[in-house]
């Protein structure tokens, strides 16, 4: 690849002639070579956002990840978030209880991580059935967090603000309920008084910027017999009324994958197996909550 926008630096010799700046040629006379050192290294310090050799291959290769990251990720569904003081109507489409009467639900542990300006999250790669070391534990920003998935319809009106559809709204549509410990607990309680939480539509509503992202108080409005009656209700089609396929929604990074994204340093040292493997983005392991019940 040509970068023409790199100029080749040459050492010139006492006597050569330069062309200056302003298309004058003047010579270097009786120069010392340590003098020509010297500027050259101040000219390079001037120039240090500048990515050579290793340092270029590097970065090529985090973008390159970072692209096809994105990809995996364009056709996710969202992830369901109200705004401090922020209420929404919502419609469970998963979350039945148990033989033993407990909420049912998709478990997992994830870091939170900020990636070119924006929020994002990453399952630890330790907490899984066939554990990796995680390279993001070692980070001390980003302690990793117990949570539970299920799949809502958010009744809200919403306008897309970015890409091909700006302008265009959303309205009814389904996204990804990821909560916290303690709002786990919350729903619990209240699906053992409605017989699980599939089909039932909440008034949700958050506090201030200190309570859960996905809410803190449900009034309960109705619950729908079926999926025919919520398909029914909006004007749906069924497929926009069935609960996620979590392993195909939430995306499953291996160590070296995020390594390669950036957001981790690789783990070297004493007592390091090196177990992590790559593997293409969006091809990962399944979330389940199998073996984590106890934990809530």
């Amino acid at each position: 690849m040509a970068f023409s926008f790199l100029k080749k630096a040459n050492v010139t010799q006492p006597g050569t002639l330069i062309k200056a700046a302003a298309g004058k040629y003047k010579a270097i006379v009786d120069a010392d070579p340590g003098d020509v050192n010297e500027t050259q290294e101040k000219k390079k310090s001037n120039f240090s956002w500048l990515k050579t050799g290793k340092a270029a291959l590097s970065a090529l290769a985090t973008e390159e990840a970072r692209a096809a990251a994105a990809k995996a990720e364009a056709d996710k569904m969202w992830r369901f978030m109200l705004q401090p003081d922020e209420s929404a109507k919502i419609t469970f489409l998963d979350g039945e209880l148990n033989e033993d009467g407990a909420l049912k639900f998709n478990a997992f542990y994830e870091h939170t991580i900020k990636l070119n300006g924006r929020w994002r999250n990453f399952i630890c790669v330790a907490e899984i059935e066939e554990p990796e070391d995680c390279p993001l534990c070692a980070r001390s920003d980003s302690p990793k967090t117990y949570v539970g998935a299920l799949t809502i319809i958010d009744h809200r009106k919403h306008k897309i603000q970015n890409g091909p559809n700006a302008g265009k709204f959303i309205v009814n549509d389904r996204k990804l309920f990821v909560a916290k410990r303690g709002t786990l607990k919350l729903l619990t309680k209240i699906a053992i008084k409605h017989d699980g939480l599939a089909g039932c539509m909440f008034e949700d509503s958050r506090g201030n910027d200190k309570s859960p992202n996905v809410g803190v108080v449900f009034d309960f409005i109705k619950k729908y017999d079926s999926y025919d009656d919520i398909a029914a209700e909006w004007s749906l089609p069924m497929e926009s009324v069935m609960p996620a396929d979590y392993g195909e929604e939430i995306t499953f990074y291996s160590a070296s994958e995020l390594i390669a994204l950036g957001v981790a340093k690789a783990i070297t040292g004493p007592g390091y197996s090196g177990n992590s493997s790559g593997k293409t983005f969006g091809s990962g392991k399944k979330v389940s909550g199998a073996g984590m019940a106890d934990k809530l």
